[in-house]
């Protein structure tokens, strides 16, 4: 009986364990990574080839910067968001000189609605 419930413990324990331990893969990966975002970005705005390569080596140099901001350890919050807000408007300035202002408009735009379709499937998931 005691070799019973120690096997049905040892179980458990294992499957706790495993279960955790996966959980963190489950958002590891959010956003998709700088080249089906520039494809993205190019299918969406009829971009050329070269505007392609330049929006990927942009989109790698902004997920670079992240994961160093993120991995800062900047204890101040403020600081951080202002660093962060500066970055933005960087990649934004950038973006435009790739890819024009026209285009920079359009991709603001879809931007806005995919956030408030984010937004709304929130609030749907949450009632």
């Amino acid at each position: 009986m005691k070799k019973q419930i120690l096997f049905l413990l040892m179980v458990l324990s294992a499957m706790i364990c495993t279960g955790t331990a996966q959980a963190p893969q489950k958002q590891a990966n959010k956003q998709p990574n700088a080249k089906v975002r520039a494809e993205q970005m190019a299918k969406d705005l009829s971009l050329t080839e070269t505007q392609k390569q330049q929006v990927q080596a942009l989109f790698e140099e902004q997920q670079t910067k992240m994961k160093e901001l993120r991995e800062s350890g900047e204890a101040n919050q403020e600081a951080r968001k202002e660093e962060l807000k500066k970055l933005r408007s960087e990649w934004d300035s950038k973006l435009e000189g790739i890819i024009g202002k026209e285009n920079m408009e359009k991709h603001k735009a879809m931007m806005k609605e995919k956030a408030k379709e984010l937004k709304n499937k929130g609030k749907k998931s949450a009632e």
